[in-house]
């Protein structure tokens, strides 16, 4: 391998030796008694020295330099009487000029400057006769010659390798800051099409739960091997889901600036809702838990579709926000004041026994629902949807997005997957070609779908004068 620095070492020794040879031959040749008469061995030997240290390091510029300076006032004084040569170190001057200007710092450049001046006016002038010494016109050109044009290339060396290391600094920044944007743009490229594929992926897997429930359900009767498989498909397909909402909430981690408004963020839904117009207060206890950042999200979209509903068709009296956390699980309960006109609670229908029938219908109806999103069942009710993989395996709550009448639901039921018992309510109206246990909805179905996606439970429905929208998340099922 080439060494750099070796090489410049060997170099400025050349460049030593030279001068040191050329100046001492100047000598001899134009004082020929130099070399053995007064003090013209001492002087011949300074100068040998003096170009010799051209050869040291570059930090020792200016000592070298103003040596150089020096022997500009000594050499002439010396070698006075012995010939008619008057500068004793003129090469050596060149290079300890050239040397200043490009290896020290501005301010030591410029005070070694004017010591080398000061040393050749001082050897020119003060030591006449001499072929300059008579004419200061001459005098300003040998000094120009001698100091002032070796220093000012010395800088302009210095000045044109600092602006070359600073055009390469700048390439290789440029480049590196390239490659860096282009791996930030790959980067983002995987991570937006690893979110598409979750979204396409967790549809297709959420709707492979949810027929699987739905065939449980319509199988009734004990649990046989079909039961068994489509039981282990329900389960295969909430641990799917759980895996890939691992993977979203790592393709989101750290991503602040893109971050999603959470459960943290229910003061400002809240206030928002207030001067939408909705009188509504926010109640939080227990402690705050860490939950993943897609049940955080899932669970203000929750309040927020609950809040949109109970403004759209609410009494106007009042919304409660009210977020329970304990040691087992975090309990989200919107509630809200019932139109006027709702239905009193004492006329629901009593429930009707459960029977392999009923248990048909509704896996009828959860298929119908996942294949047509805009329709659903209109009883209301609880529905598990750890037990059924989804919602729609077993809705729990009439829509009142489109109608108002919905917050006057009469129907409660517990979901099929625990025993329980369903009955439709009364309709506030239906579309000709509806059938009866079926209205259009939008709103509370979203709310069952997030709820769903993190192994929660959901409950809506009117609770006295007020319609309440609950939804359960274990922290087990996190």
């Amino acid at each position: 391998m080439w060494d750099t620095a070796a090489a410049l070492r060997r170099e400025s020794l050349v460049v030593a030796v030279l001068c040191a040879v050329t100046d001492a031959s100047t000598i001899l040749l134009l004082c020929p008694a130099a070399g053995h008469s007064g003090w013209g061995p001492l002087a011949l030997g300074l100068t040998v020295l003096a170009d010799l240290a051209l050869a040291t390091p570059a930090r020792f510029s200016g000592v070298v330099a103003a040596a150089h300076a020096a022997l500009q006032v000594a050499g002439p004084a010396m070698l006075a009487g012995l010939g008619r040569y008057q500068g004793a170190n003129e090469t050596g001057l060149l290079v300890a000029g050239y040397r200043a200007g490009a290896w020290l710092g501005i301010r030591e450049a410029v005070v070694v400057l004017a010591v080398l001046l000061v040393g050749a006016l001082v050897g020119r002038v003060g030591f006449p006769p001499s072929e300059v010494g008579g004419d200061w016109r001459l005098v300003a050109l040998h000094t120009l010659t001698t100091v002032v044009l070796p220093w000012l290339v010395g800088r302009n060396t210095t000045a044109r390798r600092g602006h070359q290391a600073e055009v390469e600094q700048r390439e290789t920044s440029r480049r590196i800051e390239e490659r860096a944007a282009v791996r930030r743009a790959v980067a983002e490229e995987r991570t937006a099409i690893a979110r598409d594929l979750h979204d396409v992926i967790s549809h297709h897997v959420s709707a492979i739960g949810v027929h699987a429930g739905a065939a449980r359900l319509a199988l009734g009767g004990p649990p046989g091997p079909v039961g068994r498989s489509l039981s282990a498909v329900e389960t295969a397909s909430r641990s799917a889901m759980a895996d890939l909402r691992r993977m979203l909430d790592l393709l989101h981690h750290g991503d602040a600036a893109t971050r999603q408004p959470g459960l943290d963020d229910l003061d400002d839904l809240v206030r928002v809702t207030r001067a939408a117009g909705l009188p509504t207060r926010l109640t939080t206890t227990g402690v705050a838990v860490d939950l993943p950042p897609s049940v955080d999200v899932a669970l203000h979209r929750v309040a927020q579709e609950a809040l949109t509903n109970a403004l759209r068709h609410g009494g106007g009296e009042g919304a409660e926000v009210t977020l329970t956390r304990t040691d087992t699980e975090v309990v989200l309960t919107i509630a809200n004041d019932l139109p006027p006109d709702a239905a009193p609670p004492g006329r629901r229908p009593a429930p009707a026994p459960p029977t392999r029938t009923g248990r048909a219908t509704r896996a009828g109806r959860a298929t119908a629902e996942l294949d047509h999103p805009d329709a659903a069942p209109a009883h209301g009710g609880r529905a598990d949807l750890a037990q059924v993989g989804s919602a729609a395996a077993d809705p729990a709550c009439p829509d009142r997005a489109d109608t108002a009448s919905a917050h006057g639901g009469r129907g409660v039921a517990a979901t099929p997957a625990h025993g329980g018992t369903a009955a439709p309510p009364a309709r506030a109206h239906r579309t000709p070609d509806e059938p009866d246990d079926v209205q259009v909805h939008r709103g509370l179905p979203g709310i069952r779908q997030r709820a769903a996606l993190f192994g929660a439970s959901v409950t809506c429905g009117p609770d006295g004068d007020r319609w309440v929208v609950r939804v359960t998340v274990p922290l087990e099922a996190r």
